[in-house]
């Protein structure tokens, strides 16, 4: 993602090689889901998601450590992400 650390957004880029049930979520430091950024099928290609520190309420986090998980189904990715105040 970057920028990282970030401010007020952070931009998250992937590749999907096939067509897959794509999940994006974030994640506190203690595990806890914060923020379901897609769920659904994606046709092959290269995409951008664009994160602006909210949870699904929209109430915006603190800052901290955080960490965004994508999931195609065959390959799973964990990142680090860092949100400053």
């Amino acid at each position: 993602n970057y920028p990282n650390p970030m401010n007020s957004k952070t931009h998250i880029k992937f590749q999907i090689p096939t067509e897959s049930d794509v999940m994006i979520d974030i994640y506190n430091l203690v595990g806890m889901h914060v923020k379901m950024l897609v769920n659904k099928k994606m046709k092959p290609g290269v995409y951008t998601l664009e994160w602006k520190g909210m949870d699904d309420n929209g109430n915006l986090l603190p800052g901290g450590v955080y960490f965004y998980r994508i999931d195609t189904g065959v390959n799973k990715k964990t990142r680090k992400l860092i949100k400053l105040m």
